[in-house]
């Protein structure tokens, strides 16, 4: 069963049964107290009849009359009876006074009595009993009084058929009214099931689109209810499948480019090595081509070993544990000014150093290694007698070492992959003592495992910024 037609039968039953037992509840309420009303002006007519025949027998006496018999004293009750006049709604009101042995029932003007109801019948007290005659219903009303020693019954029939009428009249309107509310809640539940359901029926699409592929369908937002609120989770997790697919694709294409990379890497120095050694086997009497051979072969294979090295190095970092340290960050840069300046004599090139002093836990071989790494090739890119600014400072909750060179810089496509292993920013990709090209790479694995950020600028011609973003703060 669908949803919507759950909210279509739920809104319905809800309807059917509030108004059937709301209604059912209104209606035999009412009628109790109107049948309520009924008693008490039977109770009021039939306590005016008794007064009256009370007072009209108070002459009567048994000294004064003697044993008179049954059928005088009935005679006298119904003389007495007839005299009385009393006016209902402009009629005149009929009544019976019945007499009423416990062997035999006698009685005036056609009215009855349940002997088994009468015997029940305490003195002044009062019995209600409705009965249904010829479709009619009355209310019959019985008030026993004595006289001369005798048990008499008064009887007040009271006509509520219109009491009847109206509760089934009632009922009627009930079941109606039950009737077209329901149509109505129907085509209201209807309505409101695809007011209320829109978003989701618009959110199974934006699901069906994703499952054939196109994950940057999103769902649309309206208001800020429970839905809406759905639609927005719906939209953060699409965004964040789609983020991750792209880390996927994006990893499957670094994993490739490494693949050929590494592939073009290794393929140069062994074609140099097997041929060379196929001279050296093809001409073993030249001694000027065997040293020739002998030194590129050497070469070569020291090339192998660097790329080799270069890699464990990384596998080793993304998985080694390392112990961190917690170092004054001032005392230790400087610290390194010799190493780093061993880089630098060659060209003539002024390292300047300014640190703002403060606490960051590292791993100090590593980030010694990355801080050489990025020196050295700041001065591949420097200019002879140009200048290398190395400075720390503390922004918020970050300590920032910055490296500037003012040297050839990197267009927007270098800048976007030099950080990929075996990516070289010069555009002949000479091998030589440049390396493989995985020294950013490295740097950028160091960096992931202090939980800090390498970020590099460049700008062709006007040099390159390199910056090491740490979190601050001693961690003991």
């Amino acid at each position: 069963m669908k949803f919507s037609t759950k909210v279509v039968v739920g809104v319905l039953w809800i309807v059917m049964t509030c108004f059937t037992f709301g209604g059912t509840f209104i209606i035999d309420t009412n009628f109790d107290m109107f049948l309520s009303e009924q008693k008490n002006i039977s109770k009021n007519i039939t306590e005016n009849i008794y007064n009256l025949l009370k007072s009209e027998t108070q002459g009567y006496n048994s000294k004064r009359l003697g044993n008179i018999s049954i059928e005088s004293k009935t005679l006298i009750i119904k003389e007495i009876t007839e005299s009385i006049n009393i006016n209902v709604e402009g009629q005149r009101l009929k009544f019976s006074v019945l007499e009423s042995n416990k062997n035999d029932l006698c009685s005036v003007n056609k009215a009855y009595l349940d002997k088994i109801f009468v015997d029940q019948l305490e003195m002044n007290c009062r019995a209600y009993k409705v009965d249904k005659i010829a479709n009619r219903y009355y209310l019959k009303t019985i008030r026993p009084f004595t006289f001369l020693g005798n048990i008499y019954y008064i009887v007040v029939d009271k006509d509520i058929s219109h009491i009847f009428k109206s509760q089934k009249q009632q009922y009627e309107i009930l079941i109606k009214t039950t009737l077209a509310l329901s149509l109505v809640s129907i085509l209201m539940a209807i309505l409101f099931s695809k007011i209320l359901l829109y978003q989701v029926v618009e959110l199974n699409e934006v699901t069906k689109k994703m499952k054939e592929g196109n994950i940057r369908e999103r769902a649309k937002i309206n208001g800020n209810d429970e839905l809406a609120k759905l639609a927005k989770n719906f939209n953060l997790m699409a965004d964040s499948l789609k983020e991750n697919m792209e880390m996927l694709e994006e990893e499957a294409l670094n994993r490739e480019n490494f693949v050929a990379a590494f592939s073009h890497e290794v393929k140069t120095p062994l074609t140099a090595i097997i041929g060379y050694a196929d001279m050296l086997r093809s001409c073993p009497g030249d001694e000027k081509r065997i040293q020739k051979g002998a030194k590129y072969i050497f070469s070569e294979g020291k090339r192998l070993e660097r790329l080799s090295k270069r890699l464990l190095q990384i596998m080793s970092i993304k998985n080694q544990k390392f112990d961190f340290i917690t170092l004054e960050i001032k005392e230790w840069v400087e610290s390194l000014s010799d190493v780093l300046n061993y880089y630098l004599e060659q060209k003539n090139i002024t390292l300047e150093i300014s640190m703002q002093e403060d606490y960051l836990k590292i791993e100090p071989e590593l980030i010694n290694m990355v801080i050489v790494n990025i020196i050295d090739n700041a001065q591949k890119a420097s200019s002879r007698d140009s200048k290398i600014v190395l400075n720390g400072k503390i922004k918020e909750r970050y300590y920032i070492l910055k490296i500037e060179d003012s040297g050839i810089g990197m267009d927007a496509e270098t800048l976007s992959n030099i950080k990929q292993p075996f990516y070289k920013a010069e555009a002949s990709r000479n091998r030589d003592q440049d390396g493989a090209g995985l020294g950013l790479a490295l740097s950028q694995a160091i960096m992931e495992r202090h939980n800090a950020k390498m970020e590099i600028y460049s700008e062709m011609r006007r040099g390159t910024t390199v910056e090491l973003i740490f979190n601050r703060g001693i961690n003991e």
